[in-house]
């Protein structure tokens, strides 16, 4: 209602704007404008103040320059408001009625504001400048701000099947089961702690050797991806404990136990695959076996927890 009504009151004007745009455009100067309040309701008066100000910038003067200045009166009695602009030198003055009734009581400032300064705009070419300009400002869209969503730090827990492999003619092959619970530091960086636990065993000449290894893992890396697909490359090691035991297949033999600390630097490559907050959890890893274990038969090496690993592991995991 109220903007069908401010179309209407602007329209009122569009004649005197008309009839004095041929010569209104040919004053260059930036006249400035006297505003002067009568009788209107309370707080009215400063409001239209300010938005006349919005409106026109600093070609608002303050009350009482003695500079030439166009003026624009804003004279209120009951329910009615009548508004007067003029100034020295203009051919003729623009007035308007409005009724107040005829307008919400919160918007009657706004609206004699407005009507005021389509008046002053008919008069004044520097008036029209500012409000043409500012109507230009609101028409071009503000470039909105470019904002990279970044995943926040998670936590990453995941129970894996795991192989151990160590290289060499006499390398142990070993399954077992890896718990792992990881954690994103910030945008780029990751760290990862795990813990172990495979055996296996090897045929010799008397019989077979068995092998258990529990060991604990802690890796510092780079990640990238998305919450839901993601790999990470770390650099970090294993330290753990290794069991060897000899299984004699005849009673003439005896075989022998013996457990060793092992372990090593180490490199991990971890990709996350799934979606919300269940993942499929894929590890290779690969490292030197600084300390190791070795079973030996007759003298000679017939399992070896030695050297270089490969281990690889395919899981399950949840993000916390």
């Amino acid at each position: 209602m109220l903007a069908r009504k401010l179309g209407v009151a602007t329209l009122a004007v569009v004649a005197a704007w008309g009839g004095g745009s041929a010569w209104a455009a040919e004053d260059p100067t930036e006249r400035r404008v006297v505003l002067a309040t009568t009788g209107c309701p309370a707080g009215v008066d400063s409001a239209i103040r300010r938005i006349v100000g919005l409106e026109i910038g600093d070609l608002l003067a303050e009350n009482g320059e003695a500079a030439e200045t166009d003026y624009l009166a804003v004279v209120c009695a009951h329910d009615w408001a009548r508004l007067e602009a003029n100034g020295p030198g203009r051919p003729r003055q623009i007035d308007r009625t409005l009724g107040l009734n005829d307008f919400p009581a919160d918007a009657v400032p706004r609206a004699l504001a407005l009507a005021g300064v389509e008046m002053l705009a008919a008069l004044s070419p520097a008036v029209r400048r500012r409000v043409e300009a500012g109507a230009a400002k609101q028409e071009v869209p503000a470039r909105a701000p470019v904002v990279q969503l970044v995943p926040p730090p998670a936590w990453r827990a995941d129970a894996s099947v795991v192989w151990h492999g160590f290289l060499g003619d006499n390398g142990l092959s070993l399954w077992g089961a890896r718990g792992r619970v990881g954690r994103e530091l910030g945008e780029r960086l990751s760290l990862g702690l795990d813990l172990d636990a495979v055996s296996g065993s090897r045929a010799v000449a008397l019989g077979q050797v068995r092998g258990v290894l529990v060991s604990a893992g802690a890796f510092f890396g780079v990640h990238a991806g998305a919450q839901d697909l993601f790999a990470d490359l770390a650099l970090g090691g294993r330290i753990g404990i290794a069991y060897l035991a000899g299984d004699p297949g005849s009673t003439n033999v005896a075989g022998d136990r013996v457990s060793h600390a092992w372990g090593g630097p180490a490199l991990s490559l971890r990709s996350w695959a799934g979606r919300g907050r269940l993942g499929l959890v894929f590890c290779g890893e690969s490292g030197l076996a600084l300390l190791g274990a070795e079973g030996l038969v007759g003298g000679a090496t017939a399992a070896s927890v030695h050297n270089f690993w490969v281990s690889l592991a395919l899981g399950v995991g949840i993000r916390l």
